[in-house]
């Protein structure tokens, strides 16, 4: 909920702080927000873009980088705000990098692509957008009212209900007051310029233990592939649709898996958006959840003891499998930490990090 001073609100053990949009922002008057010029090229748009061509709109400024895992934890947040306001609420990605191989803008055309983010992205290689709004953290929003001023920002991960609150008070204010532009919008978006291809970024590949099957986690399609070693195509795990259905190869869906690991007929995936863990029987050719509940990991002091159930034990973003003597452990990218899963106990439990 948005106050009339400033909150803090614990996230990821990140001190997140939000700014009223009614009057005052950290004891200020809402302020011109800063120009985005300084930048080295945009992505999903065929031209610049001057926050004076966005007059009458509510403009959320995302600061973002795509080594980031709480970059990408909010991606779906601001989809949904998209999908709710298409009229009203105009989202840029300002891309300001943490490492060199990220001020590549075909490195965040690539990023975007995979992704699927079909909002405008600022490729902000030498940081002056950054240093201008004096950002020191990833990821971190600003929101602009339709007059042209900073209102609100947040630093790290916001909630849908703080940002859809915030955004419903400004249309609320300039409606009634009839600075508020409705007319649509539409971007040259990246991803309608690209071929189909059998793969869409995929994120890992094993070898079955044959020696005969490669196994790939086609990420982007939301499915695994299943290929002889000269990239004939075997099978096809799961609808291409994202989503976390349970049941045979064609009804079963995925959201952006990554990590596999085989053993015998099984095959295990970690199912990174869903935060989930799958099992793939190839025999009956069907899949199932044996581990995580479907919603991310969001405190850390739930990973502190053992799971015999191990449906109901959160996960964060899980990445990557290693299976050990009937031990399966898991990559955990979203809380930095290991996890084990013990296949014949059937319980999960902390391996190592302690999250920060």
């Amino acid at each position: 909920m948005l106050v009339s001073r400033p909150i803090t609100i614990s996230i990821l053990i990140v001190s997140l702080i939000i700014g009223s949009c009614a009057p005052q922002l950290r004891g200020q008057q809402p302020y011109p927000a800063p120009r985005l010029t300084g930048g080295e090229g945009w992505v999903n748009t065929s031209r610049p873009i001057r926050l004076a061509d966005l007059r009458g709109k509510v403009v959320l400024l995302d600061f973002w980088t795509y080594c980031c895992i709480n970059c990408f934890h909010i991606l779906p947040t601001l989809k949904r705000l998209e999908e709710k306001y298409p009229n009203e609420l105009v989202v840029i990605g300002v891309h300001s990098p943490k490492f060199d191989t990220e001020k590549a803008l075909a490195n965040i055309r690539r990023a975007v692509l995979r992704y699927h983010i079909t909002h405008p992205v600022l490729n902000d290689g030498k940081k002056a957008v950054w240093r201008r709004y004096k950002v020191n953290f990833w990821p971190t929003m600003f929101l602009i009212d339709p007059e042209g001023r900073v209102c609100a920002w947040r630093k790290g991960e916001a909630p849908f209900e703080v940002l859809d609150s915030a955004i419903a008070r400004q249309i609320r204010l300039h409606r009634k007051k009839g600075t508020l532009n409705r007319r649509p919008i539409r971007w040259d978006l990246e991803q309608d310029r690209q071929d189909q291809t059998p793969l869409r970024f995929p994120g890992k590949i094993i070898v079955g233990e044959e020696g005969q099957r490669l196994f790939i986690a086609d990420s982007g399609n939301h499915r695994i592939v299943v290929s002889d070693t000269s990239g004939r195509l075997q099978t096809v795990i799961g609808s291409g649709s994202q989503g976390r259905s349970n049941g045979s190869f064609s009804e079963a869906s995925f959201n952006d898996p990554q990590g596999l690991a085989l053993s015998g007929n099984t095959l295990y995936v970690a199912d990174n958006s869903n935060h989930l863990i799958r099992e793939v029987n190839l025999e009956t050719k069907t899949v199932a959840t044996i581990a995580g509940t479907g919603k991310m990991l969001s405190s850390y002091k739930s990973l502190r003891k053992i799971s015999t159930t191990p449906r109901t034990y959160p996960l964060s973003n899980p990445w990557d499998l290693v299976l050990v003597n009937r031990k399966l452990y898991i990559a955990m990218a979203g809380t930095h930490q290991l996890a084990v899963y013990d296949l014949a106990r059937k319980s999960i439990r902390p391996y190592s990090g302690n999250g920060i």
